[in-house]
């Protein structure tokens, strides 16, 4: 049998125990709550100075001035290039992120920014264009003229197109060049609509609308034109393809007979414009330069093209900038095809 254990036995001696390792310092803890607040602080003032610069851009860009990039020459003296691209439309809609799309408003703080500058002797505008709306065609025509009236000499070079509305404005220089191989004139007026009432009866689709007088919904796409319609849009046409003939006649000393034979809406090339007196000059770059310098009476001149860094946000959306000129947003050009409008514009094709 086992022996009872023995109720007087000692206690066992306590486990000895590691020692436990000291405690974070009070001035490490509040180091890192301080180094933590540094960082989020410093997080959120590179947040808002990004969004600032996307918003705003460079100095020189909140200043409204372009900085200049120069393409030859030498000298105080200026000549100033500004491009013209594209279908000339006022914009739809506000900026992009600081990013203007309304071309009529940068080209004419381009020529606004020349005529304030009392170095720039010569603006040659570079027309690429197939013409496009009726009055943002008429409000660079005038900034032209305006530049002319404060001073300045104004000269277009045409490009590989400068038709319709891009030759309208085109008459407001002093000088007119062209490429040997430009495709000029389309001095006239368009109005156009779509037809669609034969294809909605075919799907069945009617439109109901209520109107206030029976021409209120002139060229509507949902029934045919009456013949009331199409003599009120022809009076307006003729009107403002009178005042299209009247600028190009004031702008190339010429009467209204020696452009009719031309002002059919066709188009032609360089050659033909220059023996009817439509252009001054066939040439390159080069060329419209060194007649730019005679114009001025300019030995030397340093020939630049205004251009402004681009925003952040311009960078992150892929903008570009094509030859030193206004940087843009690769957005697509706007077709006028929603609602009607009255265009000085080649158009070929829909």
């Amino acid at each position: 049998m086992n022996e009872p254990e023995s109720r007087g036995t000692a206690p066992r001696p306590p486990t000895p125990q590691r020692p436990q390792k000291p405690k974070k310092s009070m001035a490490f803890g509040c180091l890192l709550g301080f180094a933590i607040v540094l960082g989020v602080g410093l997080a959120c003032s590179l947040f808002m100075n990004f969004a600032l610069m996307a918003v705003t851009g460079s100095p020189a860009v909140r200043a409204g001035k372009y900085l200049e990039t120069k393409v030859s020459g030498e000298g105080s003296d200026r000549i100033v290039l500004i491009p013209l691209n594209g279908i000339i439309m006022r914009s739809a809609g506000p900026s992009v992120f600081g990013v203007s799309r309304d071309m009529v408003e940068e080209c004419k703080k381009k020529i606004r920014q020349a005529v304030d500058d009392p170095d720039v002797k010569v603006i040659i505008l570079e027309i690429d264009s197939p013409g496009g709306s009726v009055t943002a065609s008429d409000i660079l025509h005038r900034e032209l003229i305006r530049a002319r009236e404060k001073g300045k000499h104004v000269m277009a070079l045409m490009g590989n197109l400068c038709a319709s509305g891009g030759y309208y404005v085109a008459v407001g220089a002093e000088k007119i060049y062209a490429h040997p191989t430009t495709l000029t004139g389309s001095i006239g007026v368009i109005v156009a609509n779509l037809d669609l009432s034969e294809l909605m009866k075919e799907f069945g689709v009617r439109e109901n609308v209520v109107k206030s007088g029976k021409i209120k919904d002139i060229l509507s796409s949902t029934r045919p034109m009456t013949e009331e319609e199409r003599l009120i849009l022809q009076k307006i046409v003729d009107e403002l393809h009178g005042r299209f003939l009247k600028l190009v006649a004031e702008g190339r000393s010429l009467t209204r007979e020696q452009i009719w034979p031309s002002a059919d809406g066709r188009v032609f090339l360089a050659g033909y414009a220059k023996d009817h007196g439509l252009i001054d000059e066939i040439g390159y770059l080069e060329d419209a330069i060194e007649g730019a310098k005679k114009l001025a009476n300019l030995s030397e001149a340093r020939v630049v093209r205004y251009r402004r860094e681009p925003t952040l946000a311009e960078v992150l959306l892929g903008a570009r900038t094509a030859g030193g000129s206004q940087t843009v947003l690769t957005l697509p050009v706007r077709i006028p095809a929603a609602a009607p409008e009255v265009l000085y514009l080649y158009r070929p094709g829909r």
